[in-house]
């Protein structure tokens, strides 16, 4: 995943390309612990277009050398935002009909061919395939990373292509939280700012974004290891690290790509433990992208895709308990000692 996917995945604007208005900044640095990188922290501004204030620019920090804006789309989410059109009570997310043709010179390649799917409040399912077969692409339209080629796309009732850039990256900074295969974290960075991060692009005070952060973390079962850089943690803990950056906006729905494609058995049974958990405890829409059987296993509904098509949507009769299955890697591994 390229740097802009990553940051627009957490809510940054795609681009800058108006006029920047500098206003008077009236907020107080706030302090960073010893552990903490270094962080500086430029002026308020505004993004203004033809006259008509956009967003505001709320802060910028330089840390290790990486540019971190944060933005206030308060007033362009207002503006498209507008609750209307919602397929059904509980329907989180409906898409219709929707393909997606990406143009390679001479050659067309068509990723998605005439997907509907409907996923309600509170599912946990799995969009499974083998590679190739367009779930990359669902995840990214779904994640209002990308945009289909035709069809129709509603979120909480809201019809996706009528946003424009700004109201797409308030959505995915406050609807939607994402958990990728290779982590995403900043690797100088420990594990409480980078759960920061896209409360950053929200433009929350220093205190709040620690506070939040913190409860992201021991919800995972992270709450002593807060200082800890990734190299410090073990591939199931950086992966515990990205599912609290998912958690910490309090988003609608979480979509995991791959969650334990770098994981081994162990970690992997750990993974999804939590999801399950949380999905169970707290009723969060969970979303798995997999190409693993065993992993649809574990979720209540499985839609299968192939050559950009649905070729199946069915339940789960008896899903799978995580925690049952760690159990059994553990009670193995301590008969392989013995």
């Amino acid at each position: 995943m390229s740097n802009r996917t990553l940051t627009q995945a957490f809510g940054g604007a795609a681009q800058l390309e108006d006029e920047i208005v500098r206003q008077e900044d009236r907020e107080e640095n706030v302090g960073s612990t010893s552990k903490s990188p270094a962080c500086t922290r430029s002026p308020t501004f505004t993004l203004a277009q033809n006259g008509s204030q956009l967003y505001n620019i709320t802060r910028v920090w330089k840390t290790h050398g990486e540019l971190i804006v944060g933005y206030d789309f308060s007033s362009a989410i207002a503006r498209f935002w507008p609750g209307e059109g919602a397929m059904s009570d509980k329907s989180l997310i409906e898409v219709r009909d929707i393909t997606k043709v990406y143009d390679m010179g001479d050659v067309q390649v068509h990723a998605l061919r005439g997907v509907s799917a409907q996923v309600d409040e509170g599912e946990l399912l799995s969009i499974m395939g083998p590679s190739g077969s367009g779930k990359s692409t669902m995840m990214n339209i779904l994640g209002c990373l990308d945009q289909p080629t035709s069809g129709e796309y509603y979120l909480a009732g809201v019809d996706v292509k009528k946003l424009n850039d700004n109201a797409l990256a308030e959505i995915r900074n406050r609807k939607i939280g994402f958990v990728f295969q290779t982590f995403n974290l900043l690797p100088r960075t420990a594990a409480l700012q980078n759960v920061e991060l896209p409360l950053i692009y929200r433009g929350l005070s220093g205190r709040e974004r620690q506070r939040q952060a913190t409860e992201a973390l021991e919800m995972v079962g992270l709450g002593d290891r807060i200082h800890h850089r990734p190299n410090e943690l073990s591939g199931g803990e950086q992966q515990r690290v990205a599912i609290a950056r998912a958690l910490a906006t309090q988003p609608e729905v979480i979509l995991a790509d791959e969650p334990t494609g770098n994981l081994d058995s162990r970690s992997g049974a750990e993974i999804v433990a939590i999801f399950q958990r949380l999905n169970r405890e707290t009723g969060i829409t969970v979303v798995f992208v997999t190409h693993d059987p065993d992993i649809a296993a574990h979720t209540r509904r499985i839609v299968r895709l192939l050559d950009g098509r649905v070729v199946a949507d069915e339940p789960v009769e008896n899903p799978q308990d995580a925690e049952a299955t760690l159990a059994a890697i553990l009670a193995e591994g301590e008969e392989e000692e013995e």
